[in-house]
């Protein structure tokens, strides 16, 4: 358990240093925030005593946080107006908040099956920690059956990747290639459909496609480069994202969301049209 924010001396402080002392307060209090009930009583008082505590400091942004003294002694505080005081000293600090600082434990469905579908993911060669985390957590959401990590694609036991990817790295089984072609070639042995994203005036929108209905495994590039020639050659299907704005391409794992999910609803679709038939 991380120790708790102490009660300090806020107008001995520098402006950013008692900003940063009020936002750690805060995000304590919003961490530990529960999904009804009341908030942790100790934090919010020690947060209410930090706000009357910067009326006495000498920057006016710092002492802008006094007129939140008031909101904190509401007996019937909800989370929602808290937000009005975290939010404002996040942009005070230059902070943007992301994914892993929100606690999603709280609304998982820990007691159902995974709807899994013989999908599974390929990473080559992804610079970005942060990207290969988010694509782990979409293909939990998505159902998808395996993720292969390729190249200098980071793996979960780095920090940032186990951050963004919020625990799927334990639920998503996966598996780190030193070879990206060696992964294809093993793939395509096995009798896995390969499917390349990419942005390539070649490649055919994945909306006018029906893919296989069968083990497919997408393919995702580095997000500067995107695929190696010598990998999109050996692709069955090379598709892309229609794109409607000035801009050629979606971050990596907003692309793949959208052609994760794009494969799974034909998926669904074509085994339902074979039932039926």
């Amino acid at each position: 358990m991380s120790e708790q924010p102490r009660d300090v001396r806020l107008s001995l402080l520098s402006e950013q240093l008692a900003l940063n002392h009020l936002f750690e307060i805060a995000h304590a209090l919003d961490r530990a925030w529960p999904t009804s009930g009341s908030p942790d009583q100790a934090l919010l008082q020690t947060l209410h005593r930090a706000c009357l505590e910067a009326a006495q400091h000498s920057s006016q942004q710092v002492r802008q946080f006094t007129k939140f003294t008031k909101l904190l002694q509401s007996t019937n505080l909800r989370h929602e107006q808290f937000l009005g005081l975290l939010i404002p000293l996040e942009r005070c600090r230059q902070r943007g908040i992301v994914d892993h600082d929100f606690l999603g434990n709280h609304f998982d469905r820990t007691d159902l099956q995974r709807d899994v579908i013989p999908l599974s993911v390929a990473c080559l060669s992804l610079r970005s920690a942060f990207n290969v985390g988010a694509v782990f957590r979409t293909a939990e959401c998505l159902g998808l059956s395996h993720i292969h990590l390729a190249g200098y694609t980071a793996t979960p036991e780095h920090p940032k990747t186990k951050k963004t990817s919020m625990g799927t790295e334990t639920i998503v089984p996966w598996d780190w290639h030193p070879n990206e072609e060696e992964l294809i070639d093993r793939l395509k042995a096995q009798g896995t459909a390969i499917l390349a994203l990419e942005t390539s005036q070649q490649a055919s929108s994945i909306y006018e496609l029906t893919l296989p209905l069968k083990p497919s495994c997408l393919l995702l590039g580095n997000e500067r480069y995107g695929l190696n020639a010598s990998i999109i050659c050996k692709a069955d299907y090379l598709l892309r994202l229609p794109m409607y704005g000035q801009k050629n391409s979606l971050n990596v794992s907003n692309a793949f969301a959208i052609a994760a999910s794009e494969i799974r609803r034909q998926w669904l679709d074509q085994s339902l049209a074979q039932e039926e038939s």
